[in-house]
């Protein structure tokens, strides 16, 4: 949306977002090729590598064994 000239508040006001620095962030992720961060559940810091993609069959199994 923003790529696409739509202004950052009107952004803010479809999408139901508060702040807009998450917006600026999508963009810099984007522009910086970091396309697997878009995959990061919510509300969980990004680290690169561990992610849910990246862990093994028995590791997805443990976490959802914890949950």
């Amino acid at each position: 949306m923003k790529l696409s000239g739509i202004p950052t508040k009107q952004i803010l006001e479809e999408l139901n977002i508060r702040n807009s620095t998450q917006v600026e962030t999508w963009v810099r992720w984007y522009k910086n090729g970091e396309l697997e961060r878009f995959k990061q559940p919510v509300g969980k810091q990004y680290s690169f590598g561990k992610g849910p993609d990246h862990l093994s069959a028995m590791q997805k199994l443990e976490l959802e064994n914890r949950f």
